[in-house]
């Protein structure tokens, strides 16, 4: 939302802090209701792993792919008076769909920090720069798309679409 003009860039550093910080509490929390359990190999923190045969290539490529498609729908629709308003639905739908059809393979977390507090719990670090910046760099290359599209378009127009 920052790239695209709605969050304040002085709100972007603490709002990732909060969110790496909010991963390791909630593994915190977890580990302190369930005890030794959550630690056990069986659970092992929760930790995201992709399914057999995926390496971080192909995690990166799911990764980066779907969100790229969900920060479009959502960039596409922030510019939109129309679609504004179903932007939360819409993303909601997105992140659904995403886990269901490549939880089990890539991991399907699209959150970056979904995987953080658990890596560093279980001290299985493998996978999580992947984690960490394939959706990043799907989320930056949406934005510039989707910016420079909206620039043009509102070069066109004299007048906001929303007025």
């Amino acid at each position: 939302m920052w790239r695209y003009g709605r969050t304040p860039g002085r709100d972007v550093a603490p709002y990732i802090a909060d969110q790496l910080i909010g991963s390791l509490l909630g593994v915190a929390a977890g580990r302190l209701v369930w005890g030794p359990v959550f630690a056990s190999p069986a659970v092992d923190y929760a930790v995201i792993r992709p399914a057999p045969g995926w390496g971080w290539a192909s995690v990166a490529l799911i990764e980066t792919a779907t969100m790229f498609v969900i920060v479009a729908v959502a960039g596409i629709a922030v510019a939109s008076c129309r679609l504004g308003p179903s932007t939360p639905w819409a993303i909601g739908t997105m992140i659904a769909v995403q886990i269901v059809a490549f939880g089990t393979l890539s991991g399907g977390i699209t959150n970056p920090v979904r995987e953080f507090g658990q890596a560093v719990f279980a001290e299985a670090p493998s996978l999580l720069p992947v984690y960490l910046l394939a959706p990043l760099l799907g989320a930056l290359a949406t934005t510039v798309v989707v910016n420079r599209v909206h620039a043009r378009k509102q070069r066109r127009r004299r007048f906001s679409p929303c007025e």
